[in-house]
């Protein structure tokens, strides 16, 4: 059915392309913003600016425009355009842009504003006079010899800094299929007004940095503006996007897991070719220009482009390189480092701008843009306090995104152009007209339409002004078949009241999720609910209440999928999903204590009963009995009733983790340290009506080690126990998470091919070890096709040992990002670490790593 965009899809295409698009897409974290922080202009600044062209007239965007013998300068915009705040007084304004000779100008500045045009020449290269022996080497592999012998030199020469940077990052909409997803797209006359030049992102950052060695570093965000979001403070982490070229192994925006090499690492030139196209003289010094091309494709390396290099210094004077599809990066198609470097001191240079140039596409739509970083105000000396440098990473001002539009006028130092001034000015004109009681009213009711779909797959309404929004459920979830009920209508739905700003994830949640369920066959009727909040207005809870009659897998924590069970019981007979029914009460809740300590609580009751079996209807042969619906290697016969008031404490800690600091939140992020979570269970007995009696714990470590060029590897060990089990039942167990489905269930909490309950115990020691390395391209860029398809391999080992009778163990090897998302794994699986290995294979789907979705089903939830 073709696809009109009217105000529907309006809301979609620029909202979501124009402001949320830009986040959902996380593959675009190599545009995160690099920012700039100016020191407080005087009232007597005098507003130097200009145009830089070639010799033709022909704009040069970003080049490096800056005072000779300070880091005070800017870059020019794409239209050529350059502006400077000067005090007034005699200065020599310096223009360079790669490719053409620096040109300098002598100026005067008075109490008015100054023009100043540069016109570039091509530079005049010269070739050295050297003498080439057959079999002999290019020249340029002397020079890049000599500069991987400084580059240690170089990467380390400043102990501490600090600097101002400034960021302006602009995606632009190149192309726009016929289809997305199969649905025809229409743009009306007023859509394709509101796109315009089609910008989909704009924004502009001002941000002060520090870093000290080893590893410290802080950013203090000045200011942000974000087009058509008054309340976005657009990216603005310029560690994420930190580009050094004397690093052997360069972080790129994270576009590749194992890093990019760089042109002058010490192992480059295993990678890399050089041809020396000439030299040139700048400020008395000769620069070498060296065209670098890659030996292989489909490495993490760059697939050409230029290094400049000084000579008898051998520092980095300018690079241009070039990362494709072929250096095997993700998210996008193209991306173009420029940088330019300077020197600050007589003998020390450090980067004056930047310039990232990518495109990328998805499903067809294509886009691109360009991300100028321009650097000033350098302290190679600065002077920090003892605890400056804390857990904050990055930090917000207040009122950093609400500066006035004269304010962003008076400091930038990268003039708008034309495309942009209107992209503000429409996109700011739009919020305030989407944000008004009318248009939230219209377009809730444009959205929030039941269709096709929503009966199918289910669907979700929210309602923006009343902050209130409920889920009603698809086909797919309100029926279903098993042996226990026959076939089960179900009715799950969800309430949820927000309060707070949401655009900003900042806000507390009220939720309420009333279940029904019915089963045709044994006539049981089972009703539930679930009354939640979530604090997140500064120290993050969550408290959670919940209580009716249930039906519950022996293993609490679902590992049969419900939906799979249903094929396996119809097509194979076996009904690997086994149930029993409770009437239950429980409260939860869960608090962050500190940075990276969080703990949580839980007290629950059941009163337990079994289930039979009701119904054995199947498409398989007749005379296969199916099994009874409890675990056959637990039980002889139905568990017998009883009542468990159960209580748990758990503990989970991630030593070092850094703060982001918003003005009205705090966002902390994962550190390179192991997440270790400590958990205990007590079964009490004899409090209404307990039957259970019993302690265990287990001890958790998980972490991700990124190996670098080698890939990255994951794992999780956990050990544990009981410490007493005077009475335990079977739902109390240690349980194993196991798979017999041909679909992959989480490789680093489950094992692929054991069985459900077959090593489900009450020892009083276990452990578990889940590993697996995801070889991120490497191999498998050496096999031609598969290189071209990306595919990478992938493989581990998941066991488990709790005595010399009770242990398992498997090994697997797979190929990921399949289409971008699909894995397959063969595994060998041994049971009692001798004998014939059980053989499978296991489909399932990685994203970003390999990091499989969970194909578990869950009854309770």
């Amino acid at each position: 059915m073709p696809v009109t965009f009217n105000k529907s899809v309006r809301y979609t295409i620029l909202t979501t392309l124009e402001t949320d698009f830009f986040r959902y897409m996380k593959f675009l974290k190599l545009v995160t913003v690099l920012l700039f922080l100016l020191l407080p202009f005087s009232s007597f600044a005098v507003l130097v600016k200009g145009r830089v062209t070639d010799q033709k007239g022909m704009p040069l965007g970003f080049a490096t425009v800056y005072v000779k013998g300070t880091t005070q300068g800017t870059v020019s915009n794409n239209e050529g355009y350059y502006q400077l705040d000067l005090a007034a007084g005699n200065y020599t304004i310096v223009c360079q842009f790669m490719g053409y000779e620096k040109h300098s100008q002598a100026v005067t500045v008075v109490q008015e504003k100054l023009l100043v045009n540069f016109t570039l020449l091509p530079q005049n290269m010269k070739l050295k006079e050297v003498t080439v022996n057959s079999g002999g080497e290019d020249p340029a592999y002397a020079i890049i010899r000599k500069a991987i012998a400084k580059r240690e030199t170089y990467l380390n020469e400043v102990a501490a800094q600090e600097a101002d940077v400034y960021i302006k990052g602009v995606l632009k909409l190149l192309a726009l299929p016929e289809k997305v997803m199969f649905m025809k797209i229409n743009l009306t006359a007023e859509d394709s007004a509101e796109l315009g030049n089609g910008i989909m992102y704009l924004c502009e950052s001002i941000t002060h940095i520090a870093e000290q060695q080893p590893g410290k570093y802080k950013e203090d965000v000045l200011s942000a503006r974000e087009s058509g979001n008054s309340n976005g403070f657009g990216f603005n982490s310029p560690s994420m996007v930190k580009v050094n070229f004397y690093e052997n192994l360069m972080r790129v925006a994270n576009v590749h897991p194992r890093g990019i090499v760089s042109p002058i690492s010490e192992s480059a030139l295993h990678y890399y070719k050089y041809k020396l196209e000439g030299s040139f003289y700048e400020d008395g010094q000769l620069i070498n220009k060296i065209l670098v091309t890659p030996k292989r494709k489909f490495e993490p390396l760059f697939q050409g482009g230029y290094i400049n290099i000084v000579e008898n210094s051998w520092r980095i004077h300018s690079v241009n390189m070039i990362l494709t599809s072929e250096s095997q990066i993700s998210y996008i198609d193209t991306l173009r480092i420029e940088q330019v470097h300077v020197p600050v001191t007589t003998d020390k240079w450090r980067v004056k701008n930047q310039v990232f140039h990518m495109k990328a596409s998805i499903m067809g739509i294509s886009f691109g843009g360009d991300f100028v970083s321009v650097y000033s105000n350098y302290n190679l000396q600065p002077s920090f306090g003892k605890n400056y440098f804390d857990a904050t990473m990055l930090s917000y001002q207040t009122g950093a995104n609400k500066k006035s539009i004269n304010y962003w006028d008076s400091i930038r130092p990268v003039p708008l152009n034309v495309e942009e001034k209107d992209d503000y000015v429409k996109k700011d004109s739009l919020e305030k007209h989407r944000s008004s009681p009318a248009y939230l009213d219209s377009m809730d009711r444009l959205i929030n339409k039941f269709d096709v779909s929503s009966v199918i797959a289910g669907d979700h309404f929210y309602y923006r002004k009343s902050k209130f929004g409920f889920n009603t459920p698809g086909i797919f979830q309100m029926v279903n078949f098993n042996s226990v009920e026959g076939i089960n209508i179900r009715l799950p739905l969800y309430f949820s009241k927000k309060y707070g700003d949401v655009p900003n994830n900042n806000y507390n949640e009220l939720s309420f999720a009333p279940q029904a369920r019915y089963g045709i066959s044994n006539t049981h009727l089972q009703t539930k609910g679930t009354v939640a909040y979530t604090h997140n207005r500064g120290r993050f809870f969550k408290l959670k209440f919940s209580g009716g009659r249930w039906v519950y897998q022996y293993y609490n924590e679902n590992p049969v999928n419900e939906l799979y069970n249903l094929y396996y019981t119809l097509v194979q007979k076996n009904n690997y999903l086994k149930l029993y029914e409770a009437w239950f009460a429980k409260a939860s809740g869960e608090v962050q204590i500190a940075r990276g300590l969080q703990a949580g609580a839980e007290v629950s009751w059941q009163d337990r009963r079994s289930l039979d079996n009701t119904n054995d209807f199947s498409f398989a042969k007749k005379d296969k009995e199916l099994s009874p619906n409890y675990p056959t290697d637990l039980l002889q016969q139905p568990m017998q009733s009883h009542q468990a008031l159960l209580g748990t404490l758990s503990l989970s800690f991630n030593p070092g983790q850094k703060i982001i600091r918003y003005p009205n939140r705090n966002v902390y992020i994962p550190s390179k340290w192991p997440v270790f979570t400590l958990a205990y269970t007590k079964g009490i007995y004899g409090i209404a009506g307990s039957d259970v009696d019993y302690d265990k714990w287990k001890l958790t470590i998980k972490d991700n080690i990124k190996l670098r060029l080698l890939g990255n590897s994951s794992y999780q060990v956990s050990v544990g126990g009981f410490l007493n089990r005077n009475k335990v039942f079977v739902p109390d167990y240690t349980h194993f998470y196991g798979n017999q489905f041909a679909l992959a269930i989480p490789y680093l909490t489950g094992f692929q091919l054991a069985p459900y309950y077959k090593y489900s115990n009450t020892e009083s020691f276990y452990a578990t070890l889940n590993f697996e390395h995801h070889f991120d391209g490497l191999l498998t860029n050496k096999i031609p096709g598969i290189r071209k398809l990306n595919w990478q391999l992938v493989a581990g080992t998941n066991a488990f040992y709790v005595n010399s009778k009770n242990n398992y163990a498997e090994v697997f090897a797979g190929i990921e990002n399949i289409a971008g998302v699909l894995r397959i794994d063969g595994i060998a699986g041994y049971q009692g670490l001798t004998g014939k290995p059980q053989v499978g294979i296991r489909i399932g789907f990685s994203m970003n790593g390999g990091v499989s979705f969970n194909s578990g089903g869950n009854v309770e939830d």
